[in-house]
């Protein structure tokens, strides 16, 4: 990587790291606040085919539906890193080869793996 491409990538992670993490990080704190909020509110229910077996349910407000997306899909992300649940092909490469990405800045490809991968979960049924 030329020593300008290096200090673009370095900038361009500085100013990641000082404009977006910190928000980035709240939102997800406060997203799984609301998961664990109403899940505190869960219903046990008892069918009358079935007395002995309980069941739950919780009831979602329309509004905490976003931070529940957010919340599941960083839960979804995670653990595919850490038990590699993906589909063979589809691994995520935040340093792909070099000769593929020549000419290609750092911000560049970041933009490209997030399209690519909102690509996947909406092929997927996200």
């Amino acid at each position: 990587m030329a020593a300008k491409d290096e200090l673009r990538e370095g900038e361009f992670l500085e100013d990641w790291s000082e404009f977006v993490t910190e928000d980035l990080e709240n939102q997800f704190a406060e997203d799984v606040g609301t998961l664990l909020a109403d899940l505190d509110g869960l219903e046990t229910l008892t069918l009358e085919d079935e007395p002995d077996e309980e069941r739950y349910r919780v009831s979602i407000p329309l509004d905490h539906g976003m931070a529940w997306f957010s919340a599941l899909n960083q839960a979804r992300l995670m653990l595919d890193l850490r038990f590699m649940l993906h589909p063979g092909g589809q691994e995520f490469e935040p340093h792909p080869d070099p000769d593929i990405v020549k000419g290609v800045d750092f911000s560049e490809r970041f933009t490209a793996t997030c399209v690519m991968n909102f690509m996947l979960l909406c092929r997927n049924g996200w």
